[in-house]
């Protein structure tokens, strides 16, 4: 499979983990899933593209160095979701990403960052 896209779908962390992980061509991974993970890791060496419903603080990315495109979408979901409280988060995801090309996010997102500043 080199596409996995799961929209509204309630999933353990652990099962889709293991769902990601099984997936060794898997370039295309869109989560739009209502679940707030404590934690998610992302295994998955050929992945491109990377679209997911904020917040992605929970979300750590491994073996990913072909990672091209992020998406952070629908943040106005997560209104009340203090982002920046996870300022360390994003420095790690962001040295965790030497292809990374474009990254695109909703206004929510954005003004997070602005008024953080």
């Amino acid at each position: 499979m080199i596409r996995l896209e799961l929209c509204e779908v309630s999933i353990n962390h652990e099962v889709l983990e293991s769902l990601i992980s099984s997936c060794p061509l898997l370039e295309e991974l869109v989560l739009h899933v209502p679940n707030k993970f404590d934690y998610l890791e992302i295994n998955a060496p050929m992945l491109k593209l990377l679209a997911l419903t904020c917040p992605p603080a929970s979300v750590r990315i491994k073996k990913s160095s072909l990672l091209e495109i992020v998406q952070f979408v629908e943040c106005s979901d997560y209104a009340d979701y203090n982002i920046m409280k996870y300022e360390n988060y994003f420095i790690e995801l962001f040295d965790s990403l030497p292809s990374i090309q474009k990254m695109c996010t909703d206004y929510t997102f954005m003004e997070e960052l602005v008024d953080y500043n």
